[in-house]
């Protein structure tokens, strides 16, 4: 796949560097230890720190999609992790804004994603930032890169300003190290592949060195979206849409990259927590058809366990982040949405036709109540045959995005045959398709709740 054939939209990921010499010296007596024992060696943690170091190889669990910070349609790049493991940035890539996703620990869910820079005269195709989050990195339409800064994380970010690299642009997929020194970034090669450059500043704010290539070419395949471990020992990468890690042998080279069995661009890994975050397109699983974000464990002390959820009297969905027990006393909407909230759920709402059958499977067939409910009620419906379009009253109660709704032919009509009164409630059939009935109708109902997992 050459440059000109490349339909990436241009963005990157966070990344960190060598704290110390020492972290950088164990890292090569790591892999001349791995590479003495040959395959199927096993390492050691050299610095007693339990992170994902301590292996000869890294292993990857499975991915889940991160359909939480997925609250519209708008597909996410570029995603990076703050140092506290509390805030994933991400660059809309369709607004050209950078946004951040907050949550309250390491197993907790991520909220809603909020706008944290746009630039009117320059939309951000992928961005990354040090470690003290004050100062950002962007890639923009031009191939060329620029840096911002901010005085504390409650401020906005200044104006960009360009950054000088010592090799010809296009500039792309910036990634900084945590301590602030090491940029790696994409450039284009003599024969047209994009390889990973690396330049060296003395510290934040004093202008990049001389760019060196930060891995060897193989002549045949791009190499993407850079992203360095927060322990420094790590440079990942895309290689033709695959994952592959390199680790460093010396303090400006790493070793060949070997493939990781995961599809995707703009990885990010976080040491301490074992997360892999990467960007993909869209799972059948999930609500956004494109530019998925992806979470995934990542270890080197042995395969990562596989992870279960307790789903007491309930199914699991099939990315494992959902539970759904059905109630099959029937109750009003409201009185479903309040049973729901009792158990510390909500009403099903709908991201997938998958997710739909599964409600019906549990209801056998029967209709039954969804968290969908005419939000504004000032506002017409829409009367149409395929889901409402943006501005349409229609939500679901769990604020997820209202990209799947395959409304019966001629509804959403407000009107109820059954029942006499204004049709604000959707309520699923067998078939698979919504209608919107009177909220009092009682009807069983399917309780879904939300299951972060931890690792």
């Amino acid at each position: 796949m050459r440059r000109s054939s490349l339909i990436f939209a241009l963005a990157m990921l966070a990344c960190t560097t060598p704290r110390d010499a020492d972290r950088r010296d164990g890292s090569v007596a790591l892999i001349e230890h791995c590479t003495a024992q040959g395959a199927g060696a096993t390492g050691f943690d050299d610095d007693l720190d339990g992170a994902i170091d301590e292996g000869c190889a890294l292993a990857v669990g499975t991915p889940i999609p991160l359909s939480e910070v997925h609250r519209t349609a708008s597909p996410l790049l570029s995603p990076w992790l703050s140092p506290d493991k509390l805030r994933l940035y991400l660059v809309r890539s369709d607004t050209g804004e950078i946004v951040v996703a907050h949550r309250r620990s390491r197993d907790s869910r991520f909220g809603a994603p909020v706008l944290v820079a746009r630039w009117t005269d320059v939309p951000v195709v992928a961005a990354t930032l040090g470690s003290d989050e004050l100062e950002v990195i962007v890639s923009t339409p031009t191939a060329a890169l620029a840096r911002a800064r901010r005085a504390s994380r409650d401020d906005a970010f200044g104006p960009l300003e360009p950054i000088t690299l010592t090799v010809a642009p296009p500039h792309h997929h910036p990634s900084i190290s945590r301590d602030g020194r090491e940029l790696f970034f994409v450039t284009g090669d003599a024969s047209g592949l994009f390889v990973v450059q690396r330049a060296v500043r003395s510290a934040r704010g004093e202008p990049f060195g001389p760019a060196e290539l930060a891995l060897v070419s193989d002549g045949t395949t791009n190499q993407l979206t850079p992203s360095l471990s927060d322990d420094g020992r790590t440079l990942f990468v895309s290689m033709n849409g695959a994952l592959a890690s390199a680790d460093r042998l010396a303090s400006g080279t790493f070793a060949a990259p070997v493939l990781l069995g995961v599809l995707g661009i703009f990885p990010h890994v976080d040491v301490r927590t074992r997360e892999l975050f990467f960007v993909t397109q869209g799972a059948q699983w999930s609500p956004v058809p494109s530019a998925t974000v992806w979470r995934a464990p990542i270890c080197r002390d042995g395969a990562c366990a596989p992870r279960t959820i307790e789903c007491e009297g309930g199914a699991p969905s099939p990315d494992g982040q959902h539970c759904y027990v059905a109630i099959r006393t029937p109750l009003s909407w409201d009185d479903a949405r309040a049973d729901c909230e009792a158990r510390g759920a909500h009403l099903v709402t709908l991201a997938s036709a998958d997710e739909a059958a599964v409600a019906i499977y549990l209801q056998a067939g029967a209709v039954q109540w969804t968290g969908g409910f005419d939000a504004r009620e000032d506002v017409p419906e829409c009367n149409l045959s395929v889901a409402p379009a943006e501005g349409c009253a229609f939500a679901w109660v769990d604020d997820e995005p209202w990209l799947h709704a395959p409304w019966a032919i001629g509804e959403p009509s407000n009107t109820d045959a059954l029942a006499v009164g204004a049709a604000n409630c959707a309520a699923l059939g067998a078939d698979g398709t919504i209608d919107d009935r009177t909220c009092d109708t009682a009807l069983p109902f399917v309780c879904e709740s939300e299951r972060a997992i931890s690792w």
